[in-house]
C-alpha cells in the first residue's frame, strides 16, 4: 500500500509540474518576438497591461503579442508590487506593434 501511495503522489507531482511548466513554454514565433525602441517603420497593434509573477512577465507579454498579431511589443511602465498572497508580481503596460513589414 505504501508503494501505490509514493507511485500516486510521483505521478501526480509530475503530472502538475508538466502542466505548469506547459503555460510558460513558447512556440517558435513567441520566442522570435522582441522588444523594440523605434517604432517609426512599424504598426500599431494595441496597448496593454500584463500582471503576471514577475519571472513570466515577458513570457506572457510575448504570447499576448503574438495572439495579437505583432512581432515586437514597446514597455511604457512597469512596477513590482504584491498579489493578495505576497507573491512578488510584475505590473507592465506596453504597445504591441507588428514591424515585420519593413
Amino acid at each position: 500500500m505504501r508503494l501505490v501511495t509514493i507511485l500516486a503522489t510521483t505521478l501526480f507531482v509530475a503530472g502538475c509540474g508538466g502542466f505548469i511548466g506547459s503555460a510558460t513554454r513558447m512556440s517558435p514565433e513567441e520566442q522570435r518576438v522582441h522588444t523594440v525602441s523605434d517604432t517609426s517603420s512599424c504598426q500599431f497593434i494595441a496597448t496593454g497591461t500584463i500582471e503576471e509573477a514577475a519571472q513570466h512577465v515577458h513570457t506572457y507579454i510575448k504570447k499576448n503579442v503574438v495572439a495579437s498579431g505583432g512581432d515586437a511589443y514597446k514597455v511604457l511602465s512597469s512596477e513590482d508590487g504584491r498579489d493578495y498572497s505576497g507573491r512578488i508580481i510584475g505590473r507592465v503596460t506596453y504597445e504591441t506593434w507588428d514591424c515585420s513589414s519593413s
